[in-house]
């Protein structure tokens, strides 16, 4: 079942969209978030105004999510797809057995669906049904439709929702990693709060004394324990009396005399005891004034609590801490590489793409260049022949030369021809840096300019450079050194390039919207791009700007993970924990950040010239 493209020059989607669309996909872990995202993000660039999401959960297909325009995303409603009255099933069990996109113009005069209870109740015109594969395995289907306008879903928006899915297919399987390893993490927090209730309910020895330290009671396990054998022979008694009570007695009674005295609680007086057995064991004792009803002390409530398997169980604990502070560690470092992995992955295709489709036409032109030279020197040549020796034409012709100035277009072609020969050398030059920008890393190190790579992802934010509304153009001084190949990983450096000077930027439209008298100076909106030799064993790069700069509080957790000043929806906290992480751990470099408030940031970064 296939179906034609209507207007789709119209349909196309431009770069700025597709790749802010790609990043909302690829920047949301939290699986509700996402697939509300996936299909607020597939209706809105693909001109629906209703999609469904449906995901193979255990062999069962499910309808996990329902957006129509205008309305919040209904998601992880976990609907069997037999018993969904939201999509038509002949449609989408035409894509189970044969998993491709299908798109159709005007369902309601398509003899396929003559039989789909969905179709004649709703009277859709545009569907579009497109399968979501992950390394190979359809895991899920998006199905939109447009209710009142037909041939809606074109090739290009097809396209484009390809792109969409394949990385909403990561995106969805990173998030589900991320919901399992967060169950994981609670039931570990779940483990660690009921060893502390079992460690917080070990029964405690508890005993009541007069003014002159003689028992008045006690429980049967102080009893036991002391040498009593029952509450009912130790009283009268003193500690003196008590064979089987292992503590330091004389210290014991001058706690007595000191809480009756004075009236304060003596608490956490814990000791240390060898028995003849060789294992030591901890004792925690707990001494309160004893009152009576008019508030007069009248002896000394206590408590001695056997804490040997508590500071036993929480040497124990500790040590699973660490254990599981060194998981977190590595769960955090394998997030931080799915989502480095996908973000360049899908920045990389998409700019790859951009600079391939920009290779050939403009091939084309600057091979007809040189031709379209010569083929204008023989026209010119000849009409200087004929003006040679025909100096007086006719008075049509003569008319004609007066109309086009003749005069004119010989002077101005030659250097509209040039004109357009500069043109395809800047197009030549953003496409050599669009694709030195997205070149895929290798699994080992290889030789790069470092000069090359600031120059390319200077290009790609050269949009967000120009002065708008919000604030003047931001001027890039560059100050580079002369500097060797680097052994790296290039496209992860470009990565670390990209996150900074994103940044630098943020920074410099913050201050505009601040309330500094300095907001208004031109020379605050400078980036300021640095690059020396450090005694022929490093190289070091600073990228500085003159912005609102940090507090001390943010500079001290500037590369936490998750941590971040944006609001919500325009940072996820991951960027200069990323950064740092590419420069310390994967490079053997450094990352150093200085800032001050009102004044500006600078980061420095030196990598070693020496191959691992």
């Amino acid at each position: 079942m296939t179906s034609t493209s209507a207007g789709g020059a119209s349909a196309a989607l431009d770069f700025a969209a597709i790749l802010k669309a790609s990043q909302a996909l690829s920047s949301e872990i939290q699986l509700e978030q996402l697939l509300s995202n996936l299909l607020q993000v597939t209706i809105e660039n693909a001109g629906a105004d209703k999609g469904v999401l449906l995901l193979l959960e255990d062999g069962q297909w499910r309808v996990e999510g329902v957006a129509q325009i205008g309305e919040t995303a209904q998601v992880l409603q976990s609907v069997p797809l037999e018993e969904s009255q939201e999509i038509p099933l002949s449609l989408i069990n035409q894509v189970k057995r044969q998993p491709q996109p299908i798109a159709i113009n005007n369902a309601t005069e398509h003899s396929f669906f003559l039989g789909d209870a969905y179709i004649q109740q709703a009277q859709p015109k545009s569907l579009l049904c497109n399968p979501i594969w992950h390394q190979g395995k359809l895991v899920g289907m998006l199905y939109l439709e447009n209710r009142l306008t037909a041939g809606v879903f074109t090739s290009d928006r097809t396209q484009v929702l390809n792109l969409l899915c394949a990385q909403a297919a990561i995106s969805l399987e990173n998030a589900r990693l991320y919901q399992r390893s967060q169950q994981t993490l609670e039931e570990l927090k779940q483990a660690q709060q009921l060893l502390r209730l079992v460690i917080d309910n070990i029964p405690q020895w508890i005993f009541w004394k007069d003014r002159n330290s003689v028992y008045l009671g006690c429980n049967q396990s102080f009893a036991e324990i002391s040498g009593a054998g029952s509450p009912v022979q130790i009283l009268g008694k003193t500690d003196d009396d008590l064979k089987g009570l292992a503590i330091e007695k004389s210290l014991y009674r001058q706690c007595d005399a000191s809480v009756i005295a004075t009236g304060q609680p003596i608490l956490d007086l814990v000791e240390t005891k060898s028995p003849a057995d060789g294992q030591p064991i901890w004792l925690q004792t707990h001494k309160l004034p004893l009152r009576d009803p008019q508030g007069e002390i009248i002896g000394v409530l206590g408590t001695i609590e056997n804490i040997t398997k508590r500071i036993q169980a929480e040497q124990l604990l500790k040590q699973q801490k660490d254990d599981l502070a060194a998981a977190l560690q590595e769960l955090q470092q394998t997030q931080f590489k799915l989502i480095q992995s996908d973000k360049m992955s899908a920045l990389g295709n998409l700019v790859a793409g951009v600079a391939h489709e920009i290779n050939n036409p403009v091939g084309f032109i600057a091979g007809n260049l040189k031709p379209a030279n010569e083929y204008m020197r023989d026209l010119f040549g000849l009409v200087d022949l004929y003006q040679k020796y025909y100096p007086n034409p006719v008075s049509v012709i003569q008319e004609e030369i007066d109309n086009i100035d003749l005069g004119y277009l010989k002077a101005d072609f030659p250097e509209l021809l040039n004109s357009m020969e500069l043109g395809v050398e800047r197009i030549c030059n953003i496409s050599n840096s669009l694709r030195t920008f997205s070149r895929a890393d290798k699994d080992y190190k290889v030789p790069f300019n470092i000069h090359e790579g600031l120059d390319s992802t200077l290009l790609i934010l050269k949009h967000r450079l120009k002065a708008h509304d919000e604030r003047p153009a931001i001027e890039i001084i560059k100050k580079y050194g002369s500097l060797p190949t680097v052994n790296c990983f290039p496209g992860q450096l470009n990565q670390v390039f990209m996150n900074l000077l994103a940044n630098a930027v943020d920074a410099l439209e913050e201050l505009y919207n601040s309330d500094l008298p300095s907001r208004h100076q031109a020379d605050r909106y400078q980036i300021e791009v640095d690059t020396q030799m450090i005694e022929d064993r490093a190289i070091a790069i600073r990228i500085a700007d003159r912005g609102i700069g940090m507090a001390e509080a943010v500079k001290q957790r500037a590369f936490d993970h998750l941590f971040t000043t944006k609001p919500v929806g325009q940072g996820t906290g991951l960027g200069l924990a990323i950064a740092r992480q590419i420069v310390v751990e994967v490079h053997g470099g450094t990352i150093q950040l200085e800032s001050i408030r009102g004044e500006g940031t600078a980061f420095t970064i030196t990598l070693p010239l020496a191959a691992d």
